[in-house]
C-alpha cells in the first residue's frame, strides 16, 4: 500500500475528535456501481463517494443548533452503453431526482443504522452490498449529452423500452472503500461547467417535466 492510499484510507475511518463547540466527526466512503445488461454484455460504472456526519446533539450550543449534519462529496456514476447511449445514477433519489437528503443517508438506510458510533466500523465491511430498489438513485439518459434539456429521467423497468432491446437494468450495489473519492463526470457533461461550483438553480423552467429540473449538484457534489 501507497503512502497516498494510505493517508487516504486513515481519513475514511476516521471519527474525529470533540473540536470546538462541534461535536464528534465521522467520515466514510463507499463506491457506488451500477450494472446494466445489453447485447454486447454487461455494462457498468461506479464512482467513490464521501460522506461526512457531524453530530451536535450533546454540543454546548443553542438547542437549535444541536443537530446532527450530514454533507456528501462525489460525482454522479456513468454507464456508457455504446451507440451515443448512457446510464447516468444521479447524486439524489426519487422519480425526479429532488431527494438529495434521502441519497445522503442511503448507506445508513441501507445498513439500518441505529447508532452513530456504529458509522466508525462500517469501512471494515466487506463485500458488495446490494441496494434494494427502494434505494438505487435516480437514472436519467440524454439523447445529446451537450444538451442538457434532452435529459430524461429513467425507471429501471424501462431501460429497454427507452434505450433499445436487450438493455436492461441488472443491479446497483455499494461497498466500502478507501479510495479517493472520484472526479471527471464533468468531461462527459460538458455543460457542467456552466453552473458555479457544479450547483445552481433549474436547467428548464418548465415545472410539467420534473426531469428537466436537475441541477449541476445532482451530479457533482463538493466540487472544490
Amino acid at each position: 500500500m501507497n503512502r497516498r492510499v494510505g493517508i487516504g484510507m486513515m481519513a475514511a475511518v476516521a471519527a474525529m475528535a470533540l473540536t470546538g463547540c462541534g461535536g464528534p466527526v465521522y467520515i466514510y466512503r463507499y463506491r457506488l456501481t451500477i450494472e446494466v445488461d445489453t447485447p454486447q454484455g454487461l455494462k457498468s460504472g461506479s464512482s467513490v463517494i464521501e460522506t461526512t456526519v457531524q453530530d451536535d446533539t450533546e454540543s454546548w450550543g443553542p438547542r437549535e443548533a444541536r443537530l446532527v449534519r450530514s454533507t456528501t462529496k462525489g460525482e454522479a456514476v456513468f454507464v456508457d452503453l455504446g451507440s451515443s447511449r448512457q446510464v447516468i445514477a444521479l447524486l439524489a433519489m426519487g422519480p425526479s431526482g429532488v431527494d438529495d437528503p434521502d441519497f445522503t443517508n442511503l448507506v445508513p438506510t441501507l445498513f439500518q443504522r441505529r447508532a452513530l458510533e456504529e458509522m466508525r466500523s462500517w469501512q471494515e465491511r466487506k463485500g458488495q452490498f446490494t441496494l434494494p430498489s427502494n434505494l438505487v438513485p435516480t437514472l436519467v439518459t440524454f439523447a445529446d449529452l451537450n444538451d442538457p434539456n434532452t435529459a430524461r429521467v429513467l425507471r429501471p423497468d424501462e431501460l429497454e423500452a427507452v434505450l433499445g432491446p436487450g438493455v436492461q437494468f441488472r443491479r446497483a450495489w455499494i461497498e466500502m472503500t478507501g479510495d479517493p473519492v472520484t472526479r471527471g463526470v464533468e468531461k462527459k457533461l460538458p455543460w457542467l461547467a456552466g453552473f458555479k461550483g457544479y450547483s445552481g438553480g433549474q436547467l428548464h423552467p418548465d415545472w410539467s417535466r420534473p426531469e428537466k429540473n436537475l441541477t449541476g449538484s445532482q451530479f457533482i457534489k463538493g466540487a472544490s
